[in-house]
């Protein structure tokens, strides 16, 4: 059930860091995302993903991170 429960965790991240990213990316800034830069996208992705992450994975106590 863990493992199961550390995908979903995964699976939420990823789809929050990329859905932020694209919402920053257009709404917030109001240009393209080869005006904004392909790295930039990315690495705001990446960030906004691990903080969801570290916080789900708290509140959830899935173990990915260890203690």
């Amino acid at each position: 059930m863990k493992n199961i429960t550390r995908y979903i965790v995964w699976l939420i991240s990823i789809a929050a860091g990329v859905l932020t990213t694209v919402g920053i990316i257009v709404l917030w800034f109001d240009t393209t995302l080869e005006h904004y830069g392909t790295v930039y996208a990315i690495l705001t992705a990446i960030s906004i993903m691990s903080l969801v992450l570290i916080w789900l994975d708290y509140i959830a106590d899935t173990g990915i991170l260890p203690d």
